[in-house]
């Protein structure tokens, strides 16, 4: 994977990018907990405040147009575009996430890593994307 920072090209092997997928995962996992013990008024003291700065980091992260009307949860909605590459180039196939963006992020390109594609992640909805139904 590479990507461009302040002019600096960056580029990262699969297995780091694998690395950095696994932690993410993991990451993931204590939110989702986090939010489950919100739910059931179970955060100890002390908790409740690392939770509520966890979730207003996620929240600055969301994209602009990702809002979903009347969410139970604070989550956005992402639509990831997949294009193969080689001699199947051209197809495509689109993934709707309800999430917080970098579990989104974390889905998509995981899922480019599995299908070796292209990826492209946008706030809203897929009808909205070009190229996807």
């Amino acid at each position: 994977m590479r990507y461009e920072e302040n002019g600096k090209i960056i580029a990262l092997e699969r297995e780091e990018m694998e690395m950095v997928l696994r932690h993410l995962k993991q990451f993931e996992h204590l939110v989702k907990e986090f939010e489950l013990r919100e739910k059931q008024g179970l955060l100890s003291n002390g908790w409740d405040k690392h939770w509520a700065e966890l979730k207003e980091f996620l929240q600055s992260e969301e994209l602009e147009g990702s809002e979903v009307a009347n969410a139970v949860k604070a989550d956005g909605r992402y639509c990831c575009q997949w294009r193969s590459r080689g001699l199947e180039s051209g197809k495509t196939e689109c993934n709707q996430y309800d999430a917080w963006y970098i579990f989104a992020w974390l889905g998509c390109v995981g899922g480019a890593i599995w299908r070796s594609a292209d990826a492209t992640l946008q706030a809203g909805e897929c009808s909205n994307m070009v190229g996807c139904p």
